[in-house]
C-alpha cells in the first residue's frame, strides 16, 4: 500500500511519483505508445495490468477514501482507470505539442 499517513498524503505521494514518471521516463513513454499497436499483449498481461501492478495500491486508496466518505461511492476499479487515463492523455497531449507539462 502507498506511504503515507493520511489519505491527502497518499494522494499527494501518487501525484508525485507520477510527475516523476513523467520527468524520467517521457522518452520510453512516447516510444511505447508509437509501437503498442504492433505489439501482441497476451491476456495474462492485460489481467495482470488491471489486478496488480500500480492498479492494486490504487484500487484500495480509492475505496479507502470511499469508506471515509472523501469520494462519493462508485466502482473504486473504474476510478484508477479514470486516473491513470487522465495521465496518459496528458502525456500524449505534451508528446504532440498541444501543451507542456511543467
Amino acid at each position: 500500500m502507498l506511504k503515507g499517513t493520511t489519505i491527502r498524503e497518499k494522494f499527494d505521494l501518487v501525484g508525485i511519483g507520477l510527475s516523476n514518471f513523467r520527468k524520467h521516463i517521457l522518452k520510453a513513454f512516447n516510444l511505447l505508445s508509437s509501437i503498442r499497436s504492433r505489439l501482441i499483449i497476451y491476456e495474462e498481461v492485460k489481467q495482470e495490468v488491471y489486478t496488480g501492478g500500480w492498479c492494486a495500491p490504487m484500487n484500495e486508496l480509492y475505496q479507502e477514501a470511499i469508506q471515509e466518505k472523501l469520494f462519493i461511492p462508485m466502482n473504486q476499479k473504474m476510478m484508477v482507470q479514470m486516473h491513470y487515463g487522465t495521465f496518459v492523455y496528458m502525456l500524449k497531449a505534451h508528446l504532440h505539442g498541444i501543451f507542456e507539462l511543467e
